[in-house]
């Protein structure tokens, strides 16, 4: 039986399509999204907390009387609590009067204080009014969301093909050396070319169009504004557990356990959407 391709048109047909599956599994990971969700909520209370620490005055060191030399640090630059926290150790001691014991205590007392912020940060969202760290929150969880529709797309790409493709690749096994040709019965050499024919339209027509479109809004990712996150986030449920959408209402504060659990509660929303839609 004479052959319409060549057992390097077969190895070629075949490599294109375990790069076409590199490229699926590139496009449905969601875990470097999923990372910038949780660094963003880190970045948000650490800002917030920096910010409390502006508002603290270096006096607040003396409030219980133990004889720092506030004065000393203030003409030295350290107006604030957050003024020593980006200090470090040896940089407060160089100041006259402040030992290396003293140096020592005073980072500990504004840590402690710094760590209680923390502790104490409220997340504020709110569509007219959009903080730099609010805002990588928001941009974090939309990328995320898309990420995760991505995802599910391409499984259902890979759902649509997998059964025929894989009866295909099977198919053509005796085409893809000349002993296992020559050692082939005149039906296998014919579902070998038949499975060619088929591979060839299904790799490089409809399935390397649709991977090429999920291939490009992988890339958009990277480039999504921070209006179009905005946009997208005001449209998902978490919104209104703890944003406002109005100038004049007062914006929802949730405290950082709860926001923690906002953060979670709404990966896990977002996965369990995939799924379903992957099963459906």
């Amino acid at each position: 039986m004479k052959r319409s391709f060549s057992f390097s048109d077969i190895n070629r047909l075949i490599d294109d399509y375990r790069k076409a599956e590199q490229r699926q599994r590139e496009i449905s990971e969601v875990g470097e999204y999923e990372s910038e969700v949780r660094k963003a909520a880190v970045r948000y209370v650490d800002s917030e907390a920096m910010a409390m620490m502006e508002d603290i005055a270096v006096e607040e060191l003396n409030r219980d009387k133990k004889g720092i030399r506030v004065k000393a640090l203030r003409d030295h630059g350290y107006n604030n609590y957050a003024d020593i926290l980006t200090a470090r150790d040896y940089d407060l001691s160089a100041v006259r009067g402040i030992s290396e014991d003293t140096a020592y205590k005073i980072m500990k007392c504004v840590e402690d204080v710094y760590g209680q912020a923390k502790e104490s940060v409220r997340l504020k969202l709110n569509a007219d009014d959009r903080s730099v760290s609010a805002t990588r929150i928001v941009t974090a969880l939309s990328r995320y969301h898309e990420a995760c529709k991505l995802a599910s797309d391409c499984e259902g790409l890979d759902d649509k093909y997998r059964e025929s493709i894989s009866r295909d690749m099977d198919d053509i096994k005796p085409a893809t050396g000349l002993f296992r040709w020559l050692f082939s019965s005149g039906t296998r050499k014919q579902r070998a070319e038949d499975a060619y024919q088929s591979l060839t339209e299904t790799i490089q027509g409809e399935y390397d169009l649709q991977l090429g479109k999920l291939s490009d809004r992988r890339r958009n990712l990277k480039f999504y504004s921070e209006s179009d996150a905005w946009d997208d986030f005001q449209k998902q449920p978490v919104f209104d557990a703890f944003a406002d959408k109005s100038v004049a209402a007062q914006k929802v504060e949730v405290d950082k356990k709860t926001f923690g659990n906002i953060i979670q509660e709404e990966i896990d929303r977002i996965n369990g959407e995939r799924k379903s839609k992957v099963k459906a």
